[in-house]
Order: structure tokens, then C-alpha cells, then sequence
């Protein structure tokens, strides 16, 4: 019942692609301040839990006209996430499952982006591609590659993106027999980040 991330956090992903089509005007440093919402859900075969994870931000920095240099990172507070039941929320925070005390935050580092297509509809110009980079949750560090969509009009950027961590990956065993049964051994994730560039 929980993972999340971010991350993702997960991006970054605005930015410029192939000379031809860039994302941003000129061709300088892109500093991007993107703050959002996650959601996620667990879908087990005793239970379906649907969460979220507010009050993700990251800093993003790319190239104008290289939006592979992309890099930057996207935090999400552990505190921040609910599933509607409040013992659950108290569950999912603890000791046995993501343990915000000792592990407060999801953290998505963002190191480049990979298969970047871009395409412009009327004022807005659109990129696709991966993510690439580690995600920490739960103090374990994983290498993961997030599909990202990216819209930018003027210097407004909006990203979405959608993927999925496995609990495993991050030693979260969670009470006795639940994962697997009563929470999903893998959690789906969907992102959405906001911001500016400068």
C-alpha cells in the first residue's frame, strides 16, 4: 500500500529535443521549480487500496537545445500520503511498512532523459520520452526509467507520467503475509508536476 514516488517523482522532463524542435526558446540553461501530486494504487486479490502522495517539488536543470542533459531531482514526504482510512495512513507510515520516521522522504534523481520525441500543437510544444535515474524509498536506491509526457506553453511546464515500483525493490515487507494478499507486490503510480521556467 504505499510506494510511490516518485517520484516520482519523476520527473523532469521538459525540455528541448532534436535541434529542430526545441522545447524552450534560446540556448542557455533551463532552470525548472516543479511542485504536484501523485497517486498510486495497490491492487491485491483481498483488497484494492488507491492513495495519494501530495506535495511533491524538485528543481530541474537541461539544456534549451539538449534536452538529454536533463538533471535535477523530485522529493515527495512520506507524512503527505493517505489512503482514506486514517489506521491505515498510521500502517502505511510505520515501522513495518515505509517507516517515515526513519525514511521521511521518496526521493527521484533525475540523471538524463532517454528516446526524446517532440511535436508542436498550436502554442504548446510536447515532449516524450524516459527518465532516467534512481529513486530512494524506504532508505533502498534503484535504478528506474520513467515514461514522461511534457507540455510547455510560454514558460509554463506541465508533466504527467506513469509507472510502476515493486516492494521488493525496497525491502518494504509490511506485516506478516500481507503483501501479495492484502497489498499488491507491485504499486502503480501516476505523477503530475507543474512549474516555470526560468
Amino acid at each position: 500500500m504505499k510506494c510511490l514516488t516518485p517520484l516520482l517523482v519523476a520527473a523532469a522532463l521538459f525540455v528541448a529535443s532534436p535541434a529542430s524542435a526545441q522545447i524552450f526558446d534560446g540556448d542557455g540553461t533551463v532552470e525548472v521549480s516543479v511542485a504536484g501530486d501523485f497517486v498510486w494504487l495497490s491492487d491485491a486479490p483481498v483488497e484494492k487500496i488507491q492513495g495519494t502522495a501530495k506535495g511533491a517539488k524538485g528543481k530541474i536543470s537541461t539544456l534549451a537545445t539538449d534536452i538529454s542533459k536533463t538533471t535535477g531531482t523530485v522529493s515527495v514526504p512520506v507524512e503527505n500520503m493517505e489512503t482514506g482510512n486514517g489506521l491505515r495512513d498510521k500502517h502505511l507510515k510505520g515501522s513495518d511498512w515505509l517507516d517515515a520516521k526513519a525514511h521521511p522522504e521518496i526521493v527521484f534523481t533525475i540523471t538524463g532523459l532517454d528516446d526524446v520525441k517532440t511535436e508542436v500543437k498550436g502554442d504548446v510544444k510536447i515532449a516524450t520520452g524516459k527518465a532516467q535515474g534512481t529513486i530512494k524509498i524506504h532508505g533502498k536506491e534503484k535504478a528506474i526509467s520513467v515514461p514522461i509526457t511534457a507540455k510547455v506553453k510560454g514558460d509554463k511546464v506541465k508533466v504527467s507520467m506513469k509507472f510502476e515500483v515493486a516492494l521488493a525493490d525496497f525491502a518494504i515487507e509490511g506485516s506478516r503475509g500481507a503483501v501479495g494478499k492484502k497489498v499488491g507486490e507491485t504499486i502503480s503510480i501516476e505523477g503530475t508536476l507543474t512549474g516555470s521556467a526560468k
